[in-house]
C-alpha cells in the first residue's frame, strides 16, 4: 500500500487545493519543478494574475505563450500610457490569448471576454483634466479620442459582476451615477463595492457652485437603484470612499440587504483641494459629521465583522461606544488610518459614565502609544492637559484587563528610540503586556503618518523577532512595511518575509487597500 503522502502527490484536485492555499509566488513556482503532476495542477495557480505597466511588460506578456492561457486576473496600471496608439494596438492580440480571463480593469474588453466577473478601475486624480474637461484648454486631436475613449466609458454591457471598484470618478458625475446604478441592476451576485469620487473633479464644482452634483452622491444613487424596483443586493463587502458619504441611513437598505455585511469601510474626512474646503458635514458647533453611522450597527448589520474608519472622530466614538450587545463587539475589528481627531480606540477599553456599554472587547484594534503626540478632547471639546491623557502603561493595563481571550489582531503606533529595546519607546512595557492576550495572533506595530522613520533593515527584523519570542501564539507579525510569517519549532522561533501579494490574506495587515478577491 503507498503512503499517504505519495497517493496525495499523484492526486491533482488535491495538489490544486493545496496551491489555492498558497499565496507565495516564489512557493508556488517551487512546486512547479517537482514533477508534471505539480506543474499541471499549480501552474494555473501561480500564472492567475497578469500585471500590465508598460510597454514592454505588455511584449513581455505576448511572449509567455504557454502562460497565457492560465490567466483569470488582467491588471493594468496607468503607466500602460494613456492613448498611446502602439499600446491599443498590442491589446487586442493579447486579449485573443487570454481565453479564460475573468477579471480586468478595461471595459472595452467584453466583446473578447464575456466571462468577466470583477471590474476594478481606478482613474488617476486629474482624468478630467487629462479628457479635456477643462474650462481653460479647448480639447483637441489626442485629447478627443481620450475623452471618446475614457471620458464616459459604457461600463453597462457588463452583467453578472461580483465585484465593482470605480475609484476617482470624475466630470460627468450624475452620469455616473446612472451608469453604476444600471451595472448594479444587471449584476444581483455583486458582493463586493468600492466608490470614490475625484477630489479636483469635486474642488472644481464647488468653485463653479454647483455642489448639488456631487453632495449626496450615494444617497441618491441607492434611492435611484430602489427606485428601479430592484432586489436589494446582498453585497458582503462595502467600501464608500471620498466623496461617497451616507448621510441618510434609510437610503442604504434599498441598495443592499444589511444582513450580508461583513465589512464595511468609511472615508469619513472633509476635501482640501486646490486650495479649497469643500464642506461635506454637517457646520454643528460640536463636531460631528452627519454621517449614518447607525445604519452599520448591530441592529442593521449582524453579521459585520470589520469596520475601517479614515479618521477617530467624535461622532465615530460615540456610535462604538453606544454599542450595547457584547456578542456582536466581540466579533468586530474596528481599524483606523487617523488618530489625531481628539478621541482614540483605546477609549472603547475604559469604563465610562457616558457611556455604559464600556469597556468593549473587539476582536481587532488599534492603540496609539505615542502618549506625547496624542491629543483628546474632553467633553467640552477642549483639549486635555498631557497629565489627564492617560499614559502608555495605562492604555496597556486597560487592554490587558479587558481582554477575555476576544482579541485576536493588534496594531500599536510606537514612537522610535533608537537606544531602546526593540528600537521602540515603551517596547518592554507592550511585550510584557502581550503576554497577556492569550489568543492574540497577528500584531503590527505602525508609524503615524507623519512620523519621520528611521529604524530600517536588521532593526525591524530584531524588533519582530523580539514580538514573536515574547507572544508564543503569535503566527503573523509586522513592523512598519516588512511582514512575517511566525514558525516554531518548540521553543525556536523562525521568521519568514511575506511577498508583498502575501500581505492581503493577513487582516490585521490589509489595512485600506483592497484587492479583488481571487476566482477558483
Amino acid at each position: 500500500m503507498s503512503a499517504p503522502s505519495t497517493t496525495f502527490a499523484t492526486l491533482p484536485e488535491l495538489l490544486r487545493c493545496l496551491a489555492e492555499e498558497i499565496h507565495s509566488r516564489r512557493q508556488l513556482a517551487t512546486l512547479c519543478l517537482i514533477s508534471k503532476t505539480f506543474n499541471a495542477a499549480v501552474a494555473p495557480v501561480l500564472h492567475r494574475e497578469l500585471t500590465i505597466g508598460s510597454d514592454a511588460q505588455l511584449c513581455a506578456a505576448l511572449g509567455q505563450f504557454r502562460h497565457l492561457s492560465h490567466v483569470r486576473v488582467l491588471s493594468i496600471s496607468d503607466g500602460s500610457g494613456l492613448g498611446d496608439d502602439l499600446f491599443h494596438e498590442m491589446m487586442p492580440e493579447l486579449l485573443a490569448k487570454l481565453p479564460r480571463l475573468e477579471m480586468s480593469t478595461v471595459s472595452k474588453l467584453h466583446e473578447s471576454c464575456p466571462a468577466i466577473k470583477t471590474i476594478h478601475v481606478t482613474f488617476p486624480e486629474d482624468m478630467g483634466e487629462r479628457v479635456g474637461y477643462n474650462d481653460l484648454v479647448q480639447p483637441e486631436g489626442w485629447r478627443m479620442r481620450e475623452r471618446a475613449l475614457y471620458g464616459t466609458p459604457d461600463l453597462a454591457v457588463f452583467s453578472s459582476l461580483e465585484e465593482l471598484t470605480l475609484e476617482n470618478l470624475y466630470e460627468e458625475l450624475p452620469w455616473w451615477r446612472a451608469q453604476i446604478v444600471q451595472v448594479l441592476k444587471n449584476s444581483p451576485s455583486l458582493r463586493k463595492l468600492k466608490l470614490s469620487l475625484s477630489t479636483k473633479t469635486m474642488a472644481r464644482y464647488h468653485h463653479d457652485e454647483e455642489s448639488g452634483k456631487f453632495y449626496g452622491f450615494f444617497d441618491k444613487l441607492c434611492e435611484d437603484y430602489g427606485d428601479a424596483e430592484t432586489t436589494p443586493l446582498r453585497l458582503r463587502f462595502l467600501h464608500l470612499g471620498i466623496g461617497v458619504y451616507l448621510f441618510d441611513a434609510h437610503c442604504l437598505a434599498a441598495l443592499t440587504d444589511r444582513n450580508f455585511l461583513e465589512e464595511v469601510h468609511v472615508e469619513n474626512e472633509g476635501v482640501w483641494e486646490d486650495g479649497q474646503i469643500v464642506e461635506m458635514y454637517n457646520e454643528d458647533d460640536e463636531p460631528n459629521s452627519g454621517l449614518a453611522f447607525d445604519a452599520f450597527g448591530p441592529r442593521h448589520c449582524p453579521n459585520l465583522r470589520r469596520i475601517n474608519f479614515a479618521h477617530y472622530q467624535r461622532d465615530v466614538h460615540a456610535f462604538l461606544a453606544s454599542i450595547d450587545d457584547p456578542s456582536w463587539t466581540r466579533r468586530l475589528a474596528v481599524s483606523c488610518r487617523g488618530l489625531w481627531a481628539g478621541y482614540e480606540p483605546a477609549a472603547l477599553l475604559r469604563p465610562d459614565p457616558n457611556f455604559p456599554s464600556l469597556p468593549l472587547h473587539l476582536r481587532m484594534l488599534d492603540i496609539d502609544l505615542q502618549r506625547n503626540q496624542v491629543r483628546l478632547l474632553d467633553e467640552d471639546c477642549d483639549d486635555l492637559v498631557q497629565e489627564d491623557i492617560p499614559t502608555a502603561k495605562d492604555v496597556l493595563a486597560d487592554l490587558v484587563s479587558g481582554d477575555d481571550g476576544t482579541l485576536k489582531g493588534l496594531a500599536v503606533h510606537l514612537a522610535e528610540n533608537l537606544d531602546a529595546d526593540g528600537g521602540f519607546e515603551d517596547f518592554g512595557l507592550l511585550v510584557h503586556a502581550l503576554g497577556g492576550l492569550v489568543n492574540l495572533t497577528q500584531l503590527a506595530i505602525e508609524a503615524n503618518v507623519d512620523d519621520e522613520c528611521l529604524l530600517k533593515g536588521d532593526a525591524l527584523d530584531k524588533a519582530a523577532y523580539l514580538l514573536a519570542t515574547a507572544v508564543l501564539q503569535l503566527r503573523y507579525v509586522k513592523v512598519y512595511e516588512k511582514c512575517w510569517r511566525v514558525w516554531r519549532d518548540g521553543v525556536a522561533v523562525r521568521l519568514r518575509e511575506l511577498e508583498a501579494r502575501e500581505k492581503d490574506y493577513i487582516e490585521l495587515f490589509q489595512g485600506f487597500i483592497w484587492e479583488p478577491m481571487q476566482c477558483a
